[in-house]
């Protein structure tokens, strides 16, 4: 195996990794218990470092600079290179991968959205009666009168 093959086939291990863990956020976000969603941030961060790297070796090794960062560049580059047949092979196994990956990112970005809304929803409710109804003020002190018998004579 050559020394870019090697290295595309690097790229996709990271980009299976960063699959699995967009797979595990989009599953907390569904789940409605967002306490794992920190870490799996911090991770996610880490893995995209290392695939920026892996990127930029490959640019080195190909001698493209930024024009083997771009999947059409890199193609380009391949197919005037004929004899890298399981560099070329490795990479649209990464396409797939990215483009695997790029969904499910979105679909997460989706999922985030609507659950803003939601957030957003329910906190106007509670503004919109929070002076109507509160039978504490927001200095924690009893408010005035609800306007109901039972709680006002409690």
């Amino acid at each position: 195996m050559s020394q870019l093959a090697a290295l595309i086939a690097d790229e996709t291990r990271l980009l299976v990794e960063l699959e699995d863990l967009l797979r595990g956020e989009q599953a907390l976000l569904k789940s409605g218990r967002p306490e794992g969603l920190a870490d799996l941030a911090t991770t996610k961060s880490t893995l995209i470092e290392q695939i920026n790297r892996l990127e930029g070796e490959r640019s080195q090794l190909t001698g493209q600079a930024e024009l083997a960062l771009t999947p059409e560049g890199m193609s380009a580059w391949l197919a005037a290179h004929p004899a890298e047949t399981k560099a070329a092979a490795a990479w649209q196994q990464l396409l797939a991968r990215a483009r695997s990956a790029k969904e499910i990112h979105l679909q997460n970005g989706q999922l985030l959205s609507l659950l803003q809304k939601q957030t957003d929803a329910a906190l106007d409710v509670l503004l919109q009666h929070q002076g109507r109804n509160a039978l504490y003020g927001s200095d924690g002190q009893a408010a005035g009168r609800t306007g109901s018998r039972i709680v006002d004579s409690a």
